[in-house]
């Protein structure tokens, strides 16, 4: 289950790195796209406008010069009206036969006349003759000598803004002098379209639009195959990886209970070979002790029963040297009688640590293949507390909570006299906890450690059932 729990992450996690780097590609290849088009339209635009203003400002003047005769004598006749009597006037038909016919044949969209007051005196809208225009930029700059144009483009993309008359057309201003060229006597504009050039400059925004979108789909398209076979050569690489770790796990775990079994056999033969050997040989000394030297028995015995002691200490050698190994009573008791029976030696062998235990779990409740593992990580974390002589308590619990088997051990961290120093890298207590995972981890638990209130340490591992 943890297997395939770790697999479905990664895989979830592969899945959603391919399709964020795809969402963020699309996202930079659109806004790049957008970009692109806006500064060809920007260019294209400013280019029109420029070529546009300079190009119509001859155009202005030569319409201007064939019809000045009449533009000269009409605007004498109109010096010094006022708003109200501008707008009723009727252009006489010289000027307006004129006019027509420069229109025919030409560009020009629409024509203004302005007097020196900046009144609209003649226009070929009609609705606009009386227009007080004194405050136009563009007519103030004629008043003064100057030949200014003016385009207003509006496209289809400008369709929040919102429309005049004026959209898409070239406005030029030219001064209309005396015939002595020394006073300006009133203001000539022609309005010049340039609808047929905004719609070509349309198309050819489209156009180059759909050009480089193609071009970056075609290169989104690229990257999401690389993205694709790189990831999909990632994932041979992590299938790999994952076989040799489970491969590894499966030889570690195999290891600890090749070591484990080796132990056990050890053991085995120490206390049911050599130690009954010894037995028998202590059994055999004793008796021909007994039976010796009938005269003098205190003679005959003395060199014999000084073999006793030494035969008797190496059978308690022999027995403490197996139960190091592997206790049997793990085998023939189970894990908690163990435990009490193994915290009793340890509490006698190091009386300044004092342990605390509580098991709030039934022996059924442990699998079996957990119980050596629990008894070597209680076994070397308090053997390497004791190294470092640093705790004076020690806190161990072993319960059964939620479906877990939960193993708690925890110190109260304070140094013991001299000895008391901070454990530095490599310390026995570091050790320990290196091993305590390894074990944990290679069994299918989890483990996790955080300093306590007390400047210890609080080991947790835990086995899901």
């Amino acid at each position: 289950m943890r297997e395939r729990d770790l697999g479905f992450i990664e895989e979830g996690h592969r899945f959603r790195m391919v399709r964020y780097f795809s969402i963020a590609s699309l996202l930079c290849i659109l806004a790049a796209a957008l970009l692109l088009v806006f500064i060809f339209r920007k260019v294209t635009i400013d280019t029109i406008v420029e070529v546009s203003e300079r190009g119509n400002l001859p155009l202005a003047q030569a319409s201007l010069n064939s019809v000045r005769p009449q533009l000269t004598g009409y605007l004498d006749s109109v010096q010094g009206m006022t708003a109200a009597q501008a707008g009723a006037l009727e252009t006489d038909d010289p000027l307006r036969h004129a006019l027509q016919a420069l229109m025919k044949n030409s560009r020009l969209a629409r024509i203004k006349l302005y007097n020196d007051q900046g009144l609209v005196v003649f226009s070929t809208l009609p609705s606009q003759i009386g227009h007080d225009q004194k405050d136009n930029a563009g007519f103030l700059s004629a008043m003064s000598g100057q030949e200014v144009s003016k385009l207003i483009y509006r496209d289809s993309f400008n369709y929040l803004d919102n429309e005049s008359e004026e959209d898409n057309l070239i406005q030029s201003y030219v001064p209309v002098w005396d015939d002595q060229a020394s006073q300006v006597l009133g203001v000539f504009e022609i309005y010049t379209g340039v609808d047929t050039l905004v719609q070509r400059t349309e198309r050819a925004s489209m156009l180059v639009g759909a050009g480089v979108g193609l071009v970056l789909i075609l290169l989104y398209s690229l990257l999401v195959a690389i993205v694709r076979r790189a990831n999909w050569i990632i994932e041979g690489q992590q299938a790999l990886i994952r076989e040799r770790t489970m491969t590894l796990e499966i030889l570690s775990a195999q290891m600890l209970t090749a070591q484990e079994e080796e132990k056990k056999r050890i053991a085995r033969d120490l206390h049911e070979g050599i130690s009954q050997t010894l037995s028998a040989v202590k059994t055999q000394v004793e008796l021909a002790c007994q039976g010796s030297h009938k005269d003098d028995p205190a003679l005959g015995m003395k060199p014999l029963l000084a073999l006793v002691p030494s035969i008797q200490g190496a059978i308690q050698e022999i027995s403490d040297f197996a139960m190091a190994l592997r206790p049997a009573s793990l085998d023939d008791f189970g894990l908690l009688a163990t435990l009490d029976w193994w915290c009793r030696e340890f509490q006698a062998g190091h009386p300044d640590l004092k342990i605390a235990s509580r098991f709030d779990i039934e022996e059924k409740q442990i699998p079996a293949g957990l119980k050596v593992v629990i008894y070597r990580i209680i076994q070397e974390t308090l053997g390497a507390l004791a190294k470092e002589q640093r705790a004076t308590r020690v806190w161990l619990s072993l319960v059964f909570r939620n479906g877990q088997v939960m193993l708690g051990i925890e110190d109260d961290g304070k140094p013991s006299g001299a000895a008391g120093e901070p454990a530095g890298q490599g310390s026995p207590a570091d050790v320990g906890l290196a091993l305590i995972k390894e074990r944990a981890r290679l069994s299918g638990g989890s483990f996790r450690h955080t300093p306590n209130d007390q400047g210890g340490v609080l080991r947790q591992a835990a086995w899901p059932c």
